[in-house]
């Protein structure tokens, strides 16, 4: 069924996954939510997070509008959280998604420029950007 959230997930999950310049950085480390037990200090690092905050859908035509913050968190610097979501951005920003195994397709675009901070449950600094999806299928 259309406009499935998981499925919105998977597809920019796998869509950074098989970017090689996000690889380089985070080895796999694409995760679709925060942690939710906060023990994960000893989580490796660097590493990114895509987190639904939101948006619209029509269930009829099977299209949504979805809002995503994706994290970039690092260990080691704010530097380093920069360059990895800079390569996120890269990977994600005006490109077309599809995958052949997942029924929806879209196109994703960045629609605020990241903030940044230091998180002291994970212990580490982040850039945060706002990404919407445009979806059907």
């Amino acid at each position: 069924m259309g406009n499935d959230i998981s499925m919105s997930l998977q597809l920019i999950r796998r869509t950074l996954i098989e970017n090689l310049g996000v690889q380089n950085l985070v080895e796999g480390r694409v995760y679709t939510s925060h942690f939710i037990d906060y023990d994960s200090k000893t989580t490796p690092m660097p590493l990114i997070i895509v987190n639904p905050i939101g948006g619209q859908s029509n269930y009829s035509t099977q299209v949504q509008r979805m809002l995503f913050h994706v994290y970039a968190y690092s260990q080691n610097s704010s530097a380093e959280a920069g360059t990895v979501y800079h390569k996120a951005y890269i990977g994600l920003n005006g490109q077309p998604l599809a995958r052949s195994t997942l029924s929806m397709g879209g196109y994703i675009y960045e629609m605020e420029r990241p903030l940044t901070g230091f998180n002291e449950d994970v212990n580490g600094w982040f850039y945060r950007g706002t990404f919407v999806l445009n979806s059907a299928g």
